[in-house]
């Protein structure tokens, strides 16, 4: 995958393609392409916080172990996604790890030209904050999640969550194990696949060899019509 290339893709999907084109244009002008085999980290838990990381392809696993808690699989990155820190004080380590899950090519944006582009133009601070408020969305979205005893609901919020709302996708695929899934939504592996066969005969998903399609509109009807 070309720069060029990498810059189409974050322009068509996620949390880039909604900020306004001169912000788009001026973040991917500092922004450098990276590429990293599975398996490999992008970086790891308590490092010191580098900048943000667009993903343009590939798929990344982010596992989190926060203080004493043991290290958790907690969300699925595909392209579009953004994570890192855009504004953090000093002295701040992260408490999760990115790993490839499959080849990525990655541009990354270091913390230093994001100081640069806010001294710039200080109003350009507005839109990388909207990053921020994005992963505290998706975190809270998390939470309620987990507040349901419901397994199918679980199920339901986790893969919303990781698809997202993005009208502009129809389907979306994923590719998870039911043991993963299970591990996402914080419920047992029998429980996964009891929850599949619902939410596939609601016509929320496909099943297929290795993915999930999934049929974004319907998956959030579902959610926002279920009785909690």
């Amino acid at each position: 995958m070309t720069p060029p290339e990498a810059h189409e893709v974050v322009r068509r999907v996620g949390w880039l393609s909604l900020q306004p084109l001169a912000f788009q244009d001026r973040l991917l002008r500092d922004a450098r392409l990276i590429r990293v085999r599975a398996g490999e980290s992008l970086y790891g838990n308590d490092a010191l916080p580098d900048g943000i990381y667009g993903i343009a392809a590939g798929m990344i696993d982010v596992v989190v172990a926060p203080g004493p808690f043991p290290a958790r699989l907690v969300q699925v990155l595909r392209p579009g996604w953004w994570i890192g820190e855009t504004m953090t004080p000093a002295g701040t380590r992260r408490v999760a790890e990115l790993t490839v899950r499959s080849d990525a090519s990655v541009l990354q944006v270091s913390a230093q030209h994001l100081e640069r582009i806010v001294s710039e133009k200080p109003q350009l601070r507005a839109d990388l904050a909207s990053l921020i408020l994005r992963h505290l969305d998706d975190a809270l979205f998390h939470a309620a999640c987990l507040s349901t005893a419901d397994p199918t609901l679980r199920l339901a919020g986790t893969l919303a969550r990781m698809i997202g709302r993005d009208p502009r996708e129809i389907w979306v695929a994923l590719h998870l194990t039911q043991d993963e899934l299970a591990t996402l939504a914080c419920v047992s592996r029998n429980s996964v696949g009891r929850a599949l066969g619902q939410l596939e005969a609601a016509g929320c998903l496909v099943r297929q060899y290795g993915r999930i399609e999934i049929r974004s509109a319907r998956l959030w009807t579902y959610l926002e019509t279920a009785e909690l």
